[in-house]
């Protein structure tokens, strides 16, 4: 799973002008850091042990958008939508592992309230179906 979401990362910052490592993150953020900032982690779903068989699997993934303005925290949010939601048959990145037969939201983005430090969060889920190499 873990190189899977470094690949959903690094075809999202290919997709959006998204800086990976600056205002684009795997696994999380650092809370002090990145006022304006996406992350991809592991969402909900099925324990790791049941996923995925023989190279085949279907993913849960919940990606989080956050700002100081609420209007910023969304309008990213909703580009992330737009680079994942109904993505199909792609290879995420030219040299990776693993290949999206689908991927699609499974639902709009929505605002989740203020975090400690007052960023406005924006969350969506994904489910991903992917085959590796």
């Amino acid at each position: 799973m873990a190189a899977l979401i470094e690949e959903i990362a690094q075809y999202l910052a290919a997709q959006t002008g998204y800086t990976l490592e600056t205002d684009l993150f795997a696994y999380g953020f650092p809370p002090e850091q990145a006022d304006t900032a996406v992350c991809i982690l592991d969402g909900p779903g099925r324990p790791e042990d049941v996923r995925p068989l023989a190279g085949v699997g279907d993913f849960d993934v919940q990606v989080i958008s956050r700002a100081k303005a609420p209007a910023t925290a969304r309008s990213r949010a909703y580009a992330v939508q737009t680079a994942l939601h109904g993505t199909c048959e792609q290879l995420l990145v030219a040299s990776g592992e693993w290949t999206a037969q689908y991927i699609s939201a499974k639902q709009t983005p929505y605002g989740v309230g203020y975090d400690s430090r007052g960023r406005y969060e924006y969350v969506n889920h994904y489910r991903i179906r992917a085959t590796s190499a």
